[in-house]
């Protein structure tokens, strides 16, 4: 593996070739970092025959392979070097990163209220959206506050207290055929929301929340409007 990882011939190692020799022949194949200063560098790779712990670094290769170096000396002298290729898990890394990224900045910019509780009733993440139409803190919903905090501030902006029981029972329930929740709550400050709570792998939810106030409001003009043309024909 070491003869193919830096395609190194066959008959070249078997010549027993020293430290400093085989660094110039991996050299020789393009296969080190490009360093300004090569004989700076290869002469610190070598101090680890003076040095009595381990030592890890990274090589970035000129092909674009990163590779995980450990280098542990031995007590009698001489040394052993594992060279792990890491680019595949640097690249999956990478992506997740920003694919994690994406996903945060989306659910930062959506209008509707969000946020995921676990199987233990602790919040796991929320977007700002559910700490304006709650009127959270940041204090409020940092480090996994349980729903058992939470329901107390979010019964009280409430118009009727009772209505949140059943979203917190739902959310800590552990029965088996757990379904779906949607309603309407009146908030205390005059706002109407429509709410989903949907359930996630893990025995985790996710209660969604949309401010529906304007939409309310329209189709309660219009009804009034209605009302009142009906009584004066």
């Amino acid at each position: 593996s070491f003869q193919k990882l830096f395609g190194l011939a066959p008959s070249f190692l078997e010549s027993q070739p020293d430290n400093a020799q085989v660094l110039d022949a991996i050299r020789a194949e393009r296969k080190l970092p490009e360093v300004p200063d090569w004989r700076k560098w290869r002469e610190g790779q070598l101090e680890i025959y003076k040095a009595l712990e381990a030592r890890e670094d990274w090589w970035h290769m000129p092909d674009g392979r990163t590779l995980r170096v450990v280098v542990n000396p031995h007590n009698q002298g001489g040394a052993t070097w594992v060279f792990e290729n890491v680019t595949e898990q640097l690249e999956l890394r990478t992506n997740y990163n920003s694919l994690m990224q994406i996903q945060g900045e989306t659910l930062d910019n959506l209008s509707e209220a969000v946020a995921v509780f676990g199987s233990d009733g602790r919040l796991k993440l929320c977007n700002p959206a559910f700490q304006t139409i709650w009127n959270l803190q940041e204090g409020q919903v940092e480090g996994g506050a349980h729903i058992s905090q939470l329901s107390q501030t979010l019964r009280g902006r409430l118009a009727c207290a009772d209505d949140w029981q059943a979203i917190a029972h739902s959310i800590t329930t552990f029965e088996d055929m757990r379904g779906d929740l949607t309603g309407r709550l009146d908030l205390a400050d005059g706002k109407v929301v429509d709410y989903a709570l949907v359930r996630l792998p893990e025995g985790q939810t996710m209660l969604a929340v949309v401010d529906m106030t304007a939409a309310v409001n329209v189709e309660r003009a219009l009804k009034e409007r209605n009302e009142a043309l009906e009584q004066a024909d």
